[in-house]
């Protein structure tokens, strides 16, 4: 995999999934948007690693399920690199419980981590995508979202919710040099899984 010069932006870049892939991307030369919102030190400590191994990394700290905290990442990889060519939607969280104690607010929080973001995060960069006629967006569902799972019924539907936004934006942009695709791992050893009960 090539991808000198190129700009990616990895949300819940801090550690698990999201940091392995920011090691990968920037191993094959692409300059990496590192973002997280409470692993800092993880985050620094992941760019500190891609800049010793002669990459270039930045670290961002947003909310990815709000709107302006989305469009300011996003204006940060614009200001420092100038393009945005790749977009790896990855943060999530669980918050499991079964339906009948499942709070409404438990409900709502996946919902907004987990599946907003990845609506929020698209619709920031494919102005810039489309504009440069090239972008590659991948989004990370879960197993969960095609079989279901005993106590994420949260989790489940907003992991299912970003196979039905990726399929849909995919047909939108297809023709503007700009793919939409997505990964559905299992599990994996992460600080996430490891909180399962």
């Amino acid at each position: 995999m090539e991808l000198q010069g190129q700009v990616a932006i990895i949300t819940g870049a801090g550690r698990g999934i999201g940091r392995a892939t920011a090691l990968e991307l920037a191993a094959a030369g692409a300059r990496v948007l590192i973002n997280y919102q409470h692993s800092a030190a993880a985050a620094t400590q992941l760019a500190a690693d891609i800049i010793a191994n002669g990459g270039d990394a930045l670290t961002y700290q947003a909310n990815v399920s709000d709107e302006q905290a989305v469009q300011g990442m996003v204006q940060a990889a614009l200001d420092r690199w100038g393009r945005i060519d790749i977009l790896i939607n990855n943060a999530g969280i669980t918050a499991d419980a079964p339906l009948a104690r499942l709070r409404p607010e438990q409900w709502q929080q996946v919902l907004d981590i987990d599946l907003t973001s990845v609506f929020l995060c698209c619709r920031a960069v494919t102005p810039t995508m489309r504009a440069a006629g090239y972008g590659r967006i991948v989004s990370v569902s879960s197993l969960a979202a095609l079989a279901g799972n005993v106590g994420q019924t949260n989790y489940a539907a907003a992991k299912a919710g970003i196979i039905g936004l990726s399929r849909s934006l995919a047909r939108e942009v297809a023709r503007e040099g700009i793919t939409v695709n997505i990964v559905a791992p299992g599990y994996i050893e992460t600080d996430m899984v490891e909180t399962v009960p």
